[in-house]
């Protein structure tokens, strides 16, 4: 996002918790102190980035975490355009917190709503990950905004790159049990082949859940990539059969748009996916749709593309020519500099050096 709104004119920061700040000619990185715990950073990161902000001086803030929904409301009374960037449904993921009490989860998702409804109210625009969570808001003052691929990232044409050793299938997000991470490497101890791997790329949490799955049989035939940088991604999707998609049928993830699915077709390569009717509507004849709780169901559509070579090309090359049309960050982000026009007019052009009195 901040380097496609400084490649349309504008003079961007970045005010992220980040361990070493990047260089970056395009975007300017602010780095702010992590906060370790989950009450801590309901004030940390708010007091840190409210000074950020005060040395920054933006004319407009753009802000991303639930948490700074206050701060957004603050920023706005002193008089500052501000746009809230709801890329997830917070109201339906806290219905699927395991470390809220069950009996709290929907009580609190009902005041989480209503506090970010009247506050988002105040803003000058909400951009939204998905149309489902554009509905909470106001038409007129908000846009949905993809987060799809950038062609960037991945090959002109996959099919015409060098040739790659083929032998992962790979999953690349969030390691959490409600990502069906567990289900995974319980599906590839069952795959017939031996000639693939599971390939996982992210971060575990929480760290229980991290030894239960490395303790599952399917261990054994799983890479552990860790948290891999942009072209990392599209390094290992280019040694992958397919991807994965397994979530867990939570409220959150039923109408979800999970960026790894147009990865994957950016990469040119089939995925095998839980089987939700939205799914269904955005993978198309893309993937092979399964129980994401059945692992087994799993194990049989990967054995499926694994042996059916020829038809996973032509699922892949499908998707690939979908992320090419329109499925891609390069159209949203013409979207997002839209929504900036809209609010702050034109960039101003860069200053011409003015000379100098001696």
């Amino acid at each position: 996002m901040c380097r496609s709104l400084s490649a349309q004119g504008w003079h961007v920061s970045l005010v992220a918790p980040v361990d070493a700040v990047p260089g970056d000619a395009a975007v300017e990185v602010v780095g702010i102190p992590r906060a370790s715990g989950r009450f801590a950073r309901l004030l940390k990161p708010q007091v840190a980035a409210w000074r950020a902000v005060r040395r920054l001086d933006p004319d407009l803030v753009h802000f991303h975490d639930p948490e700074l929904l206050f701060l957004g409301a603050v920023l706005k009374l002193q008089g500052r355009a501000v746009i809230y960037d709801a890329h997830e449904d917070i109201a339906k993921q806290i219905r699927g917190k395991f470390w809220i009490p069950r009996g709290l989860r929907l009580p609190l998702s009902i005041v989480v709503r209503c506090v970010e409804t009247v506050l988002a109210f105040t803003f000058d625009h909400v951009v939204t990950a998905t149309a489902p969570i554009r509905l909470h808001f106001r038409e007129s003052r908000s846009t949905v905004i993809h987060n799809f691929p950038s062609l960037e990232e991945f090959p002109a044409d996959p099919a015409s790159s060098p040739p790659r050793t083929r032998e992962f299938v790979s999953y690349v997000g969030g390691l959490t049990e409600v990502r069906g991470i567990a289900e995974l490497v319980n599906a590839i101890e069952h795959v017939r082949s031996n000639d693939v791997r599971l390939a996982l790329a992210g971060k575990f949490a929480p760290a229980e859940f991290e030894e239960r799955v490395r303790a599952l049989p399917g261990w054994k035939k799983t890479a552990m990539f860790g948290w891999l940088g942009r072209d990392e991604v599209a390094d290992l999707l280019s040694r992958s059969v397919l991807g994965l998609v397994i979530l867990h049928p939570t409220p959150n993830h039923l109408e979800s748009m999970p960026i790894k699915m147009f990865e994957y077709m950016a990469a040119g390569i089939p995925s095998v996916v839980s089987d939700f009717e939205h799914f269904r509507v955005l993978g198309g004849p893309n993937a092979l749709y399964v129980d994401p709780l059945d692992p087994n169901a799993i194990a049989d559509a990967i054995d499926w593309i694994l042996a059916n070579p020829d038809a996973a090309e032509q699922m892949g090359a499908r998707g690939r020519q979908l992320v090419e049309g329109e499925l891609n960050w390069e159209v949203e982000a013409e979207r997002l500099g839209d929504v900036y026009r809209h609010i702050l007019g034109a960039p101003h052009a860069p200053s011409a050096p003015q000379p100098t009195s001696s």
